[in-house]
């Protein structure tokens, strides 16, 4: 494995107090089982990761009031074409460790309550 996506998992394991679990072909954090009025329904998580060829992308499932967290801090994440929940990066250089923990820390607050 690619030590800059362990270095990547470590983090973010260790800032959401759990470890990964494998969900597809995601790492993966905080499981949920959803359910739509139509009665389809599905296991996702809120925060995973997916390898890629030279990096890997980040996915924060979670909204803070009506917007998307990975939204929210988009402007801070310099050089990164960030979708509502996906954060594709280039290179794990682009990785803003101090901008993903801020994400994460929203993520836990938004599981508390």
């Amino acid at each position: 494995m690619n030590p800059e996506l362990v270095k990547l998992l470590d983090f973010i394991s260790a800032e959401l107090g759990e470890k990964y679990f494998m969900h597809k072909d995601f790492y993966a954090w905080l499981p949920y089982h959803y359910k739509y009025a139509s009665g389809r329904e599905g296991d996702w998580f809120r925060v995973g990761v997916a390898e890629r060829k030279n990096t890997s992308t980040v996915y924060i499932c979670e909204t803070k009031g009506d917007q998307y967290i990975a939204e929210i801090y988009k402007h801070e994440l310099k050089g990164v074409k960030c979708g509502k929940s996906c954060i594709p990066y280039k290179s794990y250089e682009q990785i803003n460790y101090d901008v993903l923990k801020k994400m994460l820390e929203d993520v836990k607050k938004c599981q508390k309550k």
